[in-house]
């Protein structure tokens, strides 16, 4: 039986083991991208390390098979995950990546090059709270997705915080119509995709507001 609980610091690997198997527009990464730790510390890693008391993750027989992750601040978040994980990701590269992942260094130039088209007003100030939502393909469409943003956005509700942002892309075919019905908005788009063999896919900013 799936349970939904607070994150520990302990499930870091099974959320790095779902944020990879889901990486990829909502479809597994493999093939994508290869360094799977690398990926954990661009995406999911800082959670369950520094912000395990905002998230929550879904377990079936121990194992983790879903998770909402955030944070009710995201300039806060943006600062403490450049000081707590952000040195780390040029030293995975040099050092792993490099060697071991070569094919990886053309997706992370993508990532660098990509036009930061930001909306015409600080998403922070109207929706400071941000969230990342993951399932297993196989524990998809089973309510589980709703029990987790349910249980976030009660979370923030009781924080006081006024509004709720998240990215996804044109190409997650399965998230977009999920998000708009828990409430939420596209408020941007950006002129390109995240990955490079689908810049066609663009990204979506989507925000909700809670009070």
């Amino acid at each position: 039986m799936v349970i939904i609980r607070k994150c520990r610091k302990a499930d870091a690997k099974g959320i790095m083991n779902v944020c990879f198997k889901t990486g990829y527009m909502g479809e597994d990464a493999t093939g994508h991208f290869s360094d799977v730790k690398l990926f954990g510390l661009l995406f999911c890693l800082y959670y369950p390390r520094y912000e395990r008391e905002h998230s929550f993750v879904a377990e079936d027989n121990r194992e983790i098979v879903g998770y909402i992750l955030g944070s009710p601040d995201s300039e806060l978040q943006e600062r403490l995950f450049l000081a707590k994980i952000g040195w780390r990701i040029p030293i995975r590269l040099f050092f792993v990546t490099s060697w071991r992942y070569f094919q990886d260094i053309k997706t992370i130039l993508h990532f660098i090059r990509l036009p930061r088209s930001n909306p015409n007003f600080n998403i922070n100030k109207k929706y400071p709270a941000h969230l990342h939502i993951d399932i297993l393909e196989k524990y998809q469409r089973k309510g589980i997705g709703s029990k987790l943003m349910d249980k976030f956005e009660t979370h923030m509700r009781k924080l006081g915080v006024k509004g709720i942002h998240l990215g996804t892309s044109e190409g997650n075919y399965k998230a977009v119509p999920f998000y708009k019905k828990k409430g939420y908005k596209i408020i941007h788009r950006d002129k390109m995709g995240m990955w490079p063999d689908a810049p066609e896919k663009r990204g979506l900013l989507f925000a909700k507001k809670l009070i």
